[in-house]
Protein backbone atom coordinates (compact mmCIF):
# COMPACT_ATOMS: atom_id res chain seq x y z
CA UNK A 1 0.00 0.00 0.00
CA UNK A 2 1.17 3.50 -0.75
CA UNK A 3 -0.02 6.65 1.07
CA UNK A 4 -0.96 9.40 -1.35
CA UNK A 5 -2.03 12.96 -0.53
CA UNK A 6 -3.76 15.47 -2.75
CA UNK A 7 -4.40 19.12 -1.91
CA UNK A 8 -7.44 20.45 -3.75
CA UNK A 9 -9.47 23.62 -3.18
CA UNK A 10 -8.43 24.00 0.43
CA UNK A 11 -8.97 20.35 1.32
CA UNK A 12 -6.25 17.81 1.97
CA UNK A 13 -7.37 14.44 0.72
CA UNK A 14 -5.28 11.50 1.92
CA UNK A 15 -5.92 7.94 0.84
CA UNK A 16 -4.08 4.68 0.27
CA UNK A 17 -3.78 2.89 -3.02
CA UNK A 18 -2.24 -0.35 -4.20
CA UNK A 19 0.94 0.57 -6.07
CA UNK A 20 1.84 -1.46 -9.13
CA UNK A 21 5.47 -2.25 -9.84
CA UNK A 22 6.34 -0.01 -12.78
CA UNK A 23 9.59 1.69 -11.85
CA UNK A 24 8.01 5.13 -12.19
CA UNK A 25 6.27 6.08 -8.94
CA UNK A 26 5.14 9.45 -10.33
CA UNK A 27 3.10 7.91 -13.14
CA UNK A 28 1.56 5.43 -10.71
CA UNK A 29 0.49 8.32 -8.48
CA UNK A 30 -0.98 10.18 -11.43
CA UNK A 31 -2.95 7.17 -12.65
CA UNK A 32 -4.31 6.55 -9.16
CA UNK A 33 -5.28 10.20 -8.76
CA UNK A 34 -7.20 10.19 -12.03
CA UNK A 35 -9.22 7.13 -11.01
CA UNK A 36 -10.34 8.49 -7.64
CA UNK A 37 -13.37 10.76 -7.46
CA UNK A 38 -12.98 13.50 -4.86
CA UNK A 39 -16.76 13.45 -4.44
CA UNK A 40 -16.58 9.97 -2.94
CA UNK A 41 -13.86 11.13 -0.53
CA UNK A 42 -15.70 14.24 0.62
CA UNK A 43 -16.69 14.27 4.28
CA UNK A 44 -19.25 17.05 4.82
CA UNK A 45 -18.74 19.59 7.57
CA UNK A 46 -21.55 20.18 10.06
CA UNK A 47 -24.46 22.14 8.60
CA UNK A 48 -24.15 25.92 8.75
CA UNK A 49 -26.90 26.05 11.35
CA UNK A 50 -24.93 23.98 13.85
CA UNK A 51 -23.65 26.02 16.78
CA UNK A 52 -19.94 26.41 17.38
CA UNK A 53 -18.64 27.30 20.82
CA UNK A 54 -18.59 31.01 21.62
CA UNK A 55 -15.33 32.69 22.48
CA UNK A 56 -13.16 30.49 20.28
CA UNK A 57 -10.13 32.00 18.62
CA UNK A 58 -11.30 33.32 15.20
CA UNK A 59 -8.16 31.97 13.54
CA UNK A 60 -9.13 28.46 14.66
CA UNK A 61 -12.94 28.56 14.42
CA UNK A 62 -15.36 30.98 12.82
CA UNK A 63 -18.37 32.10 14.80
CA UNK A 64 -21.66 30.48 13.84
CA UNK A 65 -23.52 32.15 11.01
CA UNK A 66 -26.14 34.40 12.65
CA UNK A 67 -27.95 35.16 9.39
CA UNK A 68 -29.66 33.12 6.72
CA UNK A 69 -27.74 32.19 3.58
CA UNK A 70 -28.14 34.34 0.48
CA UNK A 71 -29.34 32.24 -2.48
CA UNK A 72 -28.54 32.54 -6.20
CA UNK A 73 -29.87 31.71 -9.66
CA UNK A 74 -28.35 28.49 -11.05
CA UNK A 75 -25.01 29.05 -12.83
CA UNK A 76 -25.23 32.82 -12.27
CA UNK A 77 -23.84 35.43 -9.92
CA UNK A 78 -27.39 36.80 -9.61
CA UNK A 79 -29.44 37.02 -6.42
CA UNK A 80 -32.73 35.17 -6.20
CA UNK A 81 -35.50 37.71 -5.43
CA UNK A 82 -36.19 35.76 -2.23
CA UNK A 83 -32.70 36.73 -0.99
CA UNK A 84 -33.50 40.43 -0.64
CA UNK A 85 -34.58 40.13 3.04
CA UNK A 86 -31.35 38.25 3.85
CA UNK A 87 -29.29 40.98 2.16
CA UNK A 88 -31.11 43.69 4.10
CA UNK A 89 -30.63 41.74 7.33
CA UNK A 90 -26.90 41.45 6.61
CA UNK A 91 -26.58 45.21 6.03
CA UNK A 92 -28.51 45.92 9.25
CA UNK A 93 -26.30 43.47 11.17
CA UNK A 94 -23.10 45.10 9.88
CA UNK A 95 -24.38 48.62 10.64
CA UNK A 96 -25.39 47.62 14.17
CA UNK A 97 -21.96 46.14 14.91
CA UNK A 98 -19.39 48.58 13.49
CA UNK A 99 -16.35 46.64 14.75
CA UNK A 100 -17.38 43.25 13.37
CA UNK A 101 -15.29 41.75 10.59
CA UNK A 102 -16.81 38.96 8.50
CA UNK A 103 -15.97 36.32 5.96
CA UNK A 104 -18.36 35.77 3.07
CA UNK A 105 -18.15 32.15 1.94
CA UNK A 106 -19.46 31.37 -1.54
CA UNK A 107 -20.75 27.94 -2.55
CA UNK A 108 -22.22 26.24 -5.62
CA UNK A 109 -23.96 22.99 -6.42
CA UNK A 110 -21.95 20.24 -8.13
CA UNK A 111 -23.35 20.71 -11.64
CA UNK A 112 -20.84 21.59 -14.34
CA UNK A 113 -17.08 22.09 -14.34
CA UNK A 114 -15.36 22.15 -10.93
CA UNK A 115 -13.05 25.08 -11.74
CA UNK A 116 -15.93 27.10 -13.18
CA UNK A 117 -17.93 26.47 -10.01
CA UNK A 118 -15.06 27.74 -7.85
CA UNK A 119 -14.89 30.87 -10.02
CA UNK A 120 -18.68 31.29 -9.81
CA UNK A 121 -18.60 31.01 -6.01
CA UNK A 122 -16.00 33.81 -5.94
CA UNK A 123 -18.15 35.99 -8.22
CA UNK A 124 -21.10 35.44 -5.89
CA UNK A 125 -19.20 36.53 -2.78
CA UNK A 126 -17.89 39.55 -4.67
CA UNK A 127 -21.48 40.45 -5.58
CA UNK A 128 -22.53 40.30 -1.92
CA UNK A 129 -19.47 42.31 -0.87
CA UNK A 130 -20.28 44.97 -3.51
CA UNK A 131 -23.85 45.13 -2.18
CA UNK A 132 -22.57 45.71 1.36
CA UNK A 133 -20.06 48.37 0.25
CA UNK A 134 -22.75 50.20 -1.77
CA UNK A 135 -24.81 50.22 1.42
CA UNK A 136 -22.09 51.90 3.47
CA UNK A 137 -20.12 48.96 4.89
CA UNK A 138 -16.32 49.35 4.72
CA UNK A 139 -14.73 46.80 2.40
CA UNK A 140 -11.88 46.36 4.90
CA UNK A 141 -14.35 44.60 7.22
CA UNK A 142 -15.16 41.92 4.63
CA UNK A 143 -13.06 38.93 3.58
CA UNK A 144 -14.27 36.75 0.73
CA UNK A 145 -13.67 33.12 -0.12
CA UNK A 146 -15.08 30.91 -2.88
CA UNK A 147 -15.41 27.21 -2.11
CA UNK A 148 -17.24 26.03 -5.23
CA UNK A 149 -19.04 22.70 -4.71
CA UNK A 150 -16.74 21.43 -1.92
CA UNK A 151 -19.01 22.23 1.05
CA UNK A 152 -22.60 21.25 0.28
CA UNK A 153 -25.25 21.57 2.98
CA UNK A 154 -27.71 19.36 1.09
CA UNK A 155 -27.65 16.50 -1.37
CA UNK A 156 -26.96 17.42 -4.99
CA UNK A 157 -29.27 14.65 -6.24
CA UNK A 158 -32.29 16.86 -7.09
CA UNK A 159 -32.81 20.43 -8.24
CA UNK A 160 -34.74 21.18 -5.05
CA UNK A 161 -31.78 20.27 -2.86
CA UNK A 162 -29.09 21.65 -5.22
CA UNK A 163 -30.74 25.08 -4.80
CA UNK A 164 -29.71 25.04 -1.14
CA UNK A 165 -26.05 24.64 -2.10
CA UNK A 166 -26.04 27.77 -4.30
CA UNK A 167 -25.43 30.23 -1.49
CA UNK A 168 -23.21 32.75 0.26
CA UNK A 169 -22.87 32.42 4.01
CA UNK A 170 -21.50 34.97 6.47
CA UNK A 171 -19.19 34.14 9.37
CA UNK A 172 -18.03 36.52 12.10
CA UNK A 173 -14.24 36.63 12.23
CA UNK A 174 -13.83 39.43 14.77
CA UNK A 175 -16.37 40.92 17.18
Amino acid sequence: MKLIGLFLAGLLLVFTAQAQESGDGVSVSRSVRQKISTKSLYVPEPAASSKKPKGTNPSEEKAANPLQAIQFVQSQAEFLPSSQPALEELVAFMRSKPTVEIELAGHTDNQGDFDQNVLLSKKRVDLVKDYLVKNGIASSRITTRGYGPTRPIASNSTETTRKLNRRVEMYVLKQ
